[in-house]
């Protein structure tokens, strides 16, 4: 269990600036990690078409099918070009699919505290001020939670002894009445009294 909640004093939700430092630390993270995989890919395809596999793929397909071997060499350029373009292709899919993966985390934490709000919301290390705005939504949650408890027992509280208030008086009244009605040696003059 990660222990490492950030305390801090919030007045609400994450102001503009640190919304926009979020999504530009996101969007520059995803930057950064499109390039960098796909270059380190790229250079990898290439040391292996060109160093590694050079003479085995070229006498293979030379060997095979001659008409393909030199239609290889003369578009080389534009054989790398596609095979960097599939490269970026499929790191931009991988980079995208984790932050749709952290935007259904944040997502399943939304419902976790909706659920549960006793449980603090653990997200992953990029998304530490999203889990510390969360969890004190949370904090908020539960307070307002008790606060409405405490006024429905108030409430409930008041009604109660209002009605003991209102049946004191009333069972006086009803003790007289019915004093008035059974009793028929009462005096005139005390009845009206």
């Amino acid at each position: 269990m990660k222990n490492n909640f950030n305390i801090r004093k919030v007045t609400g939700i994450m102001d503009k600036r640190e919304f926009k430092k979020l999504k530009r630390r996101i969007a520059i993270n995803s930057t950064l990690k499109i390039i960098v995989f796909s270059l380190l890919a790229f250079f990898i395809t290439l040391i292996w078409i060109d160093f590694i596999a050079d003479d085995w793929l070229a006498n293979f397909v030379y060997n095979n099918a001659t008409s393909l071997y030199s239609w290889c060499v003369e578009n080389k350029i534009i054989i790398i070009a596609f095979i960097y373009i599939g490269i970026l292709i499929i790191t931009t899919y991988l980079v995208i699919r984790n932050s749709s993966n952290n935007m259904i985390e944040i997502i399943s934490a939304v419902d976790s505290i909706l659920k549960e709000p006793n449980h603090e919301v653990h997200l992953p290390d990029e998304l530490l001020s999203v889990e510390s705005q969360m969890n004190n939504i949370r904090v908020d949650l539960i307070s307002s939670q008790n606060e409405a408890k405490e006024a429905m027992q108030k409430k409930n509280d008041l009604i109660m002894y209002m009605a003991h208030d209102l049946k004191t008086p009333l069972t006086s009244i009803i003790g007289y009445l019915t004093l008035l009605t059974d009793e028929k040696e009462i005096p005139k003059n005390l009845q009206d009294k």
